[in-house]
């Protein structure tokens, strides 16, 4: 005796079947098309609801004390001391390079760092670093390691590294971003500085970005 097919057996025929294969296409057809319109953003704000109050008070903080992750810090290296007159020379070249970067608003570099020295007759500036021959970058370096404010913020312990902080204007889309980071880079490399380490927003953000999208 033929037995009688279940209720959803009849449905399993090779018609049904392509049918079904069609709408998926279909389906999946619209959902590619929507994934044109998807973006990364890395605004920090956005994070937070409209009206959320932390949000306010960071608004608050930076309204009153500026931005401050719109920075590019770059540190460079050299074995044997950073207290060198030709890789001061290099660091030099590099700052100055960077400034002139579009979306610049200051490069601090301790090649271009100087203090107040008040005399009977006025107060001039000298510079902290002084590098027209060999000899004076060892000379200063001792002043240097006897100042806390410079030596800790610009230079590492054992004097092997040396801090570059690049300030950008704020608010860069990620398209501006992105330029001026492939600008420093181009600096770089130009300085003999390709292997320097990069960090901050502008270079997170890079990389973040791109980690997502992959």
């Amino acid at each position: 005796m033929k037995q009688e097919p279940l209720p959803l057996e009849r449905w399993l025929t090779r018609r049904n079947a392509r049918l079904a294969l069609l709408v998926i296409a279909l389906v999946s057809a619209a959902a590619s098309l929507s994934l044109r319109h998807v973006r990364f953003d890395y605004d920090f704000e956005k994070f937070f609801p409209n009206d959320d109050p932390e949000l306010a008070r960071y608004l608050s903080f930076r309204e009153r004390f500026g931005h401050d992750n719109d920075l590019l810090m770059f540190g460079l290296e050299r074995m044997g001391g950073v207290f060198n007159r030709e890789f001061l020379v290099r660091a030099d070249s590099l700052t100055a390079k960077l400034e002139r970067l579009p979306r610049v608003v200051r490069v601090l570099s301790p090649t271009r760092l100087s203090e107040p020295i008040i005399t009977p007759v006025g107060m001039f500036e000298r510079p902290y670093l002084r590098f027209d021959n060999d000899t004076l970058p060892r000379i200063d370096s001792a002043s240097i390691r006897a100042d806390p404010r410079i030596h800790e913020q610009f230079f590492g312990e054992n004097g092997n590294a040396m801090l570059v902080v690049l300030t950008a204007e704020p608010g860069l889309s990620k398209a501006k971003s992105d330029s001026l980071l492939a600008g420093a880079r181009r600096a770089l490399v130009a300085t003999g500085f390709a292997d320097a380490r990069i960090a901050g927003r502008i270079v997170g953000q890079e990389h973040y970005i791109s980690t997502m999208v992959k």
